[in-house]
């Protein structure tokens, strides 16, 4: 079996990215192949590092991670869901995110915690994936 790869699960396509094929090389239009860094250059022949906080894809991407969160708190009860990697250093995306949470989870739960830190970064940013193949790799049998 694999480690847990929440990224690659479905999600409802955002109706600006119904004609969009992804860029993963597994699913396509898995959560991963519709908001890394590749996918937001290709929808918007641009890096996304140059690209305004007001701009349409970060709407585009807080809904995958939106959605991812909404299936994560539903199949499994966490605790805190925490995000990591380089697309997450867009400030603006952390509020959009949690917004779209929000009227997702509709009340359908009760909860006790802030959002603010109920979906969080990862105190290792944009190195998570780094820091986490590196665990793996050490606690492989």
């Amino acid at each position: 079996m694999v480690h847990p790869e929440g990224g690659h699960i479905y999600v409802p396509i955002h109706p600006k990215d119904k004609d969009y094929p992804g860029t993963c090389p597994y699913h396509k239009q898995c959560v991963e192949g519709m908001v890394n860094a590749k996918s937001i250059q290709e929808r918007t022949s641009e890096d996304g590092a140059t690209l305004p906080d007001d701009h349409d894809v970060w709407d585009q991407v807080a809904h995958y991670l939106a959605h991812l969160s909404l299936t994560i708190l539903l199949m499994t009860s966490a605790e805190k869901i925490v995000f990591g990697g380089g697309v997450l250093k867009r400030t603006c995306l952390l509020p959009l995110i949690r917004q779209k949470f929000k009227v997702l989870l509709n009340g359908y739960v009760k909860m006790k915690v802030d959002l603010d830190n109920y979906v969080c970064l990862s105190q290792f940013r944009e190195h998570s994936g780094l820091i986490g193949a590196i665990f793996l790799a050490k606690n492989q049998e």
